[in-house]
């Protein structure tokens, strides 16, 4: 399925943008990147004119955070792989897109939020990683 914004769409959103003084993009990790359709709203949304660019500084000075989890362990997310099924990279190394987005559109770079071994977690961990998020985002 093909997901399309119309115009009104990235109005919309561009106005909830402006209105907001955190933006919060959450997801799970996929091949160690964001989802596509989190793609595909960046490159509408945080447009030239708007996000970024000589008059695009409707983001400028907001808080951003990625609130995202992970299929795997935390071990899995270290430079040297942790284990046999590891990454071999951080999952700070991987928000660097993040980072890159925040600093061209004057966005201030907040510590992710994650939630490792989402696929395993017990209720009671997620319960904390619940309270833990909630806590976090109204520090913000």
């Amino acid at each position: 399925t093909y997901i399309y914004m119309t115009p009104e769409d990235i109005e919309t959103e561009q106005n909830l943008l402006r209105a907001s003084d955190v933006i919060v993009f959450q997801f799970p990790l996929f091949w160690y990147s964001s989802p596509s359709v989190l793609k595909m709203y960046q490159d509408n949304v945080l447009a030239y004119g708007f996000a970024y660019g000589s008059t695009g500084k409707a983001l400028n000075g907001k808080k951003m955070l990625v609130c995202t989890s992970t299929g795997g362990p935390v071990e899995a997310y270290q430079p040297d792989g942790g284990n046999k099924n590891g990454t071999g990279a951080t999952l700070d190394e991987m928000m660097t897109p993040f980072r890159c987005m925040c600093r061209l559109t004057g966005m201030e770079y907040q510590t992710p939020f994650r939630t490792h071994g989402a696929r395993v977690i017990s209720d009671e961990g997620l319960a904390a990683q619940c309270d833990k998020y909630v806590e976090t985002v109204l520090a913000l």
